[in-house]
């Protein structure tokens, strides 16, 4: 899919033209891709896509700083974004760098009972899971 130069704020494009889950998928993947080569680590794009919250480690962390990123992003003002997530990798990165021991996966912290299974298998079904 060709990336529009006119995608905005809430899925649709300067003619728009609505962007399907798939599509915005497609713009995410660009983004995270054109970024890879860098080992950037974004939680704006997310923002342009239409999120108002996202799950990460971070956002336990920092909280106040993942959530400047997500407001200024979507409120467009992008330079800040990118000035807070710089900051934000810089703490990830000094957390990394002697490594972080997480032991194994835990156990979900709420039983899962059949009516909670159902609805989960049926909403991953609606999306296509």
């Amino acid at each position: 899919m060709p990336l529009n130069n006119n995608i905005s704020v809430g899925g649709t494009t300067g003619e728009f033209a609505s962007l399907n889950v798939q599509e915005r998928n497609e713009v995410l993947d660009a983004w995270l891709e054109a970024a890879k080569p860098l080992r950037m680590k974004l939680l704006g794009p997310s923002a342009l896509l239409g999120h108002d919250s996202s799950i990460a480690t971070v956002n336990n962390i920092f909280p106040t700083l993942s959530k400047d990123i997500v407001v200024s992003t979507k409120i467009g003002d992008v330079t800040k974004a990118r000035t807070l997530q710089e900051k934000l990798n810089l703490l990830v990165d000094g957390i990394m760098s002697n490594g972080v021991k997480v032991g194994p996966p835990r156990f979900p912290q709420k039983p899962c009972d059949e009516l909670m299974q159902a609805r989960i298998e049926e909403h991953l079904r609606t999306f296509g899971y």
